[in-house]
Formats: structure tokens, sequence, C-alpha cells
């Protein structure tokens, strides 16, 4: 078991209340019950995503719960903190409910559990809010979020620590595919600098190279122009522990995604601003 999460989660019913802060916006994409820190500040009118602990969805019967699997996957967008995350399905027609594991190789399911079954397996997913299984790791404390005065309901920022160096303040500017590589791209800027911090999860030994390696040897002997600059990579992991997606393996029967993260230390103009094709080939060049 890991250590307590949190003293104290609470269920909250959001009726017409709509998530505030995901990458992708969409009226669909909302559970009926959301698990929320109990600091997580509510209003009539909205709730947001990156206070989220859980999610849960209620259906008219089993062959409902595409829902389901989509409010998981926004739920991963809002909380790049988190590697996977546990999510409930309950079909109202017989009463029964089925617990997820979802992360970056996909989702592993219980089977559907009804009044008969007992309600040791809700509880046990109760439970797991606050302490998981070892193999399901809920946090990873490489990027927390920054409560450092900001206001919630403002766009989140992600205090973020790569090569044993704090990015503090950093803001999402893209999220990839959940189930793909989950590539969330942050944004860090200070009175100095401004870097781009790429973090993802790659299979070892099917996905194509690692980006970081690849970089690191074009500017071996020497930056080279028109490339970007690498400034730090690594396989992330917490306490000498690498994270990992355990379900793919044990569950999925896919190979185990690992997360890794490197700091760019260039960056170039957008190529749709280009005014002139002078201005293209320089964005392109830079």
């Amino acid at each position: 078991m890991q250590t307590v999460l949190t003293d104290c989660i609470d269920f909250v019913a959001l009726d017409k209340k709509p998530l505030h802060h995901t990458c992708r916006i969409s009226s669909h994409d909302k559970p009926d019950i959301v698990a929320k820190d109990e600091t997580a500040p509510s209003d009539s009118k909205r709730l947001p995503w990156h206070k989220v602990e859980s999610v849960v969805t209620v259906v008219d019967k089993r062959g409902d719960i595409n829902n389901s699997a989509t409010v998981s996957t926004r739920l991963l967008e809002a909380r790049p903190d988190c590697p996977g995350i546990y999510s409930l399905a309950f079909a109202l027609k017989k009463m029964e409910y089925r617990i997820f594991w979802t992360d970056a190789a996909g989702f592993a399911t219980s089977k559907w559990y009804t009044a008969d079954d007992g309600w040791d397996p809700l509880l046990a997913y109760i439970y797991s809010l606050y302490r998981p299984l070892r193999q399901h790791m809920l946090r990873d404390s490489s990027i927390i979020y920054d409560d450092g005065g900001q206001d919630v309901w403002n766009r989140p920022r992600w205090n973020i620590t790569c090569g044993g160096q704090q990015y503090l303040g950093c803001r999402i500017v893209h999220c990839g595919d959940v189930h793909e590589r989950r590539t969330t791209v942050f944004e860090y800027r200070n009175k100095k600098n401004m870097y781009v911090i790429k973090d993802w999860y790659w299979v070892n030994g099917q996905d194509r190279e690692e980006d970081g390696p690849v970089i690191a040897a074009i500017h071996k002997k020497g930056t080279l122009r028109g490339v970007v600059r690498l400034h730090h990579y690594e396989s992330v992991s917490v306490k000498g522990r690498r994270i990992l997606t355990p379900s793919a393996k044990h569950v999925l029967h896919f190979s185990v995604h690992e997360r890794s993260r490197m700091v760019l230390a260039s960056t170039g103009a957008k190529l749709v601003k280009a005014k002139t094709v002078k201005d293209l080939l320089l964005a392109v060049y830079d």
C-alpha cells in the first residue's frame, strides 16, 4: 500500500454543474458524480477538473458505459500529476456497478458487481482513493499543482521537477491522446528564460527511438542550428521508483508504458503566424 493521499474526499453530484479546466471541453464529457478533495471549491455553476480525484457515471444498463471511459480520459488530461485514476460506473437497471482503472495504456475493469456480491468491492474502491494498491500509482510527486496563491478558477499551473531542477508555475499548452503516448506539453517562463517541457509515456522496445537521446546525439559535438536544443532528459522516477502503467501488462496484456520527460531550451514562431514565405522558412529553421 501507498501512504494516505488526502485527509478527506467528498462525493458531489454534479447535476447540471460543468467541470472547469479541461483540455477538451464537451457538454457530453461529464460524469454524474465526482470525488474531490474536501478543500476543492465548488459553487452552483462549476467545479475545477484539476481538483477531482475520481469520477462516477450512472447508466441505464451495462451497455451504456462509453461515457464512463470518456470522462475518465478527460480527468487524466486535467491531472498530469496522476499516472492513473480509479472510476466507477453504476447500471441502474439491475443495480450493478463496475470499477475502472485508467492510465496511458488503456482501461482495466472489474466484473459487474451486484448486491448479491456484497459491498466490499465498492468500499475497496473508496478506500483505494485514500490508500491505493502499490501497483496503482495515483500521484507522481515530480509534478505538483501550484496552489501558491493562484485563483483556483484560473488556468492551473504546475510545479515540475526534472533533472533535479524545479520549474515553477508551468502551464499546459497541449494535451495529446491519453491512450497513445499521453503527451502533455508545458510552457515555463521566468525573467531570463522560456522552456518547453514535454512529458509522455512510451513503450520500451516497440516505440520508435525516444526523442531525448536522439536530440542529445545530434548536439553531441556542439549545438546544431535548426534543431531544438535539449536542456535535460530523463525517465521519470519518484524515490527510485519509475512511473509505469502496470495494468497494461497484468490486465490488458499490453507492453508497459514508461513515463519520460524532457526540457527543451529552444522556442520557435508559430507557422500559422507567418505572413511571408521568408517568415515561414525562418519559423521552420527555428
